[in-house]
């Protein structure tokens, strides 16, 4: 079958290669032809997939989802719908997995699917089910997370998880090119063009009551070979150009051992490259010989997700750590000769302005050279998120937000215009110091980098604020 895998197009602050469709393409293309479109970087709206489903002529289209995207997949839907109404649909991704049911909603009036999980095993045999029939006599509930219809009923087969990390085929990469894409990573800063990213492990065990990690990876932290992934690495280096890695895993150090041989391997096999987490590394995961190892290896900054300036709130997110404990972290990054860079929350449930104040205070007092603000989003599954709905907003407003940078959860006693206040304060109260502003001028590399760099500014500093 032709199978078009598409990147929904949104708003957001990093275009980069979408691991999630590489590697789909590259389990399914075994058996059927695969397109992978990028929707933000090839600027194709709703408006315009009528063209590339003329062009492409699908049997299957497949979306990446999330929360944000949910909009402008409703509106793609309807393109295939008036179009190609006899195409095939699957819908994947984090949304998907935390709510796989009101996402099976959206399928309405189309033959679709949803998968919630890891999709590398159930996508390639939905689609080898589907070109030969079969599904239509054939039991489908031996295909690990896959949500459908059945007699008018939503049926969910249960998730697993993949052990074997090294069996999963790399991501096409030849399908989305790194070398072809801008200056626009998802660390918004870089040492060297062309970077990609890369994941060198899946799964989330801790606790942490806003995050869906565990929901969309799993609760165990499962690796890949250390020779696994420096393959990887090396086909890059070498077919793509590649000069930097982004690891974006949600646990890279989690497991000391493997990241340690990893560096040793880098030395050894005399790779050069730069790279780094900009996904978060677990502040507590962290000690001098683990970050003097990275150093050697060609690490050159972590980001952390240290949250919050207050303990109450730290502790109401179940984030299991302490300040001082965050302050002696960074400083051993900075030590190590690594740029820290730091996320933060604002407008949590519960949390005051002067909570709010401690966490800008807290954020410039670290040696932090970066920090992001986010304002608090509610996603679902979570546990933050079930507190919400279980108080039918009457503390709180949840709203629909195409972005990060919109407000999507107003506490009780706030405003959006002044939850945007507070954010602007923290992002301009940090920057518009000489020191840290010198550092982030001089680390961007180009006009075109500049371009990127002023539109996340622009983004992140307007949005909403009625």
């Amino acid at each position: 079958m032709r199978i078009l895998l598409f990147k929904p197009k949104g708003v957001s602050d990093s275009i980069t290669p979408v691991l999630g469709l590489g590697y789909l393409a590259a389990a399914a293309r075994q058996q059927h032809e695969v397109t992978v479109i990028h929707g933000i970087k090839e600027h194709i709206g709703p408006e315009r997939f009528e063209g590339r489903l003329r062009e492409t002529r699908p049997d299957v289209v497949g979306f990446q989802v999330y929360t944000h995207d949910l909009a402008a997949v409703s509106a793609y839907l309807e393109v295939i719908k008036r179009h190609r109404p006899d195409t095939w649909v699957v819908l994947g991704g984090p949304h998907p997995s935390a709510a796989p049911g009101p996402t099976l909603e959206l399928l309405q009036g189309i033959r679709g699917f949803v998968i919630k999980g890891e999709a590398d095993r159930s996508f390639p045999t939905l689609m080898d089910r589907c070109a030969s029939g079969a599904f239509a006599a054939t039991p489908l509930d031996d295909i690990p997370g896959l949500v459908w219809r059945q007699d008018g009923r939503v049926v969910e087969n249960p998730m697993r998880w993949i052990e074997d990390m090294d069996s999963i085929p790399f991501p096409a990469w030849d399908l989305m090119p790194p070398d072809r894409f801008p200056p626009s990573p998802h660390a918004a800063f870089y040492k060297k063009l062309p970077v990609a990213p890369m994941i060198a492990s899946r799964g989330c065990p801790y606790q942490c009551v806003y995050c869906a990690g565990s929901i969309t990876m799993g609760k165990t932290v499962r690796y890949r070979s250390v020779e696994n992934v420096l393959e990887e690495v090396t086909h890059l280096l070498r077919t793509y150009g590649v000069k930097e890695i982004h690891f974006v895993d949600d646990n890279f150090t989690h497991k000391r051992g493997f990241v340690l041989k990893l560096c040793e391997e880098v030395l050894r096999r005399g790779l050069r490259f730069y790279w780094t987490c900009p996904n978060g590394v677990r502040l507590n995961t962290l000690d001098e010989e683990l970050l003097g190892a990275m150093k050697a290896a060609g690490c050159y900054a972590l980001a952390v997700g240290i949250e919050s300036g207050s303990q109450r709130i730290l502790d109401k997110m179940r984030k299991g750590l302490a300040l001082d404990e965050i302050r002696s972290k960074v400083s051993l990054i900075r030590k190590a000769g690594m740029t820290p860079i730091g996320f933060f929350v604002v407008g949590f449930p519960t949390e005051t302005r002067e909570e709010m104040e401690q966490t800008i205070r807290y954020s410039r007092g670290l040696g932090l050279k970066r920090a992001n603000f986010m304002l608090f989003h509610p996603f679902p599954g979570t546990e933050a998120y079930r507190w919400i709905k279980e108080r039918k907003d009457r503390n709180g407003l949840l709203l629909a937000a195409p972005s990060y940078a919109e407000v999507s959860y107003v506490p009780e006693g706030f405003t959006m215009r002044e939850l945007k206040g507070i954010q602007r304060k923290a992002f301009l109260g940090f920057y518009l110091r000489p020191s840290v502003l010198w550092h982030l001028l001089k680390d961007i590399r180009s006009p075109r980098h500049a371009y990127y760099i002023v539109r996340r500014v622009a983004r992140w500093m307007g949005g909403t604020s009625q």
